[in-house]
């Protein structure tokens, strides 16, 4: 579980990337149009791209609306990740069919190349938000950190409360994701497997009403 919140985390990040790289690419092409005073293509040529941009627009949209109906609360980062990339690809499709068509039925050049780079520049602009969105939200997760200071201190409290007061208490505890892993562990005297187990299914019911996800595992201390 710890490994596979990681990777989804990575995933986003370089999903994210991607989005950049992507849109910082995209730019470069509507820059150098206009810095070198382009034509847009022939009416005939937007006129078959805004057909074929309207079936890439119904794909978009009912994939988008699919994994909506499929999702539910609690669902993993990593979907939650495809769920905002096929966001960004539909509602890019939308703009550029809408930009594309009026270019298409646009009799001035130079008014449908207007229209053709604004529809890229929207694009560049939203895959830019997206996948900066995504970098700043799954980067702090992908790296090491314990939880926070109030979350790390109830933990040490549920724990206490639990187990008995002559045990030798140690809790240590690492976020991935929404996930919240606690190791307790118990010195002196020791403990049979059975009883570590009640132990942890104890502190993991007495935290059940925090926000965050809490895993706990109970194991005796090495001596």
């Amino acid at each position: 579980e710890f490994g596979v919140g990681k990777l989804e985390q990575f995933v986003a990040v370089v999903t994210g990337l991607g989005l950049i790289v992507s849109g910082l690419w995209v730019a470069n092409g509507v820059i150098d149009a206009v810095l070198s005073g382009g034509h847009a293509a022939s009416p005939f040529g937007l006129a078959a791209a805004a057909v074929t941009n309207a079936v890439n627009t119904l794909i978009n949209v009912l994939g988008w609306y699919a994994m909506i109906v499929a999702s539910h609360e609690g669902e993993r980062d990593v979907f939650k990740t495809q769920i905002r990339v096929r966001f960004t690809m539909m509602v890019g499709s939308l703009f550029i069919q809408v930009t594309m068509t009026a270019a298409a039925l646009a009799k001035d050049p130079g008014l449908a190349l207007i229209l053709d780079a604004a529809g890229a520049i929207f694009i560049v602009g939203l895959m830019l938000v997206s996948g900066t969105s995504m970098i700043v939200r799954s980067l702090p997760d992908l790296l090491d950190s314990p939880a926070t200071a109030d979350l790390g201190a109830l933990i040490r409290e549920t724990a206490a409360r639990v187990i008995p007061a002559e045990a030798d208490l140690r809790v240590r505890t690492r976020r991935s994701g929404r996930t919240v892993f606690a190791e307790v562990a118990v010195g002196a005297p020791p403990a049979s497997a059975a009883t570590l187990r009640d132990w942890r299914v104890a502190i993991e019911r007495a935290l059940e009403t925090v926000e965050a996800e809490v895993e706990v595992s109970v194991v005796q201390a090495r001596q």
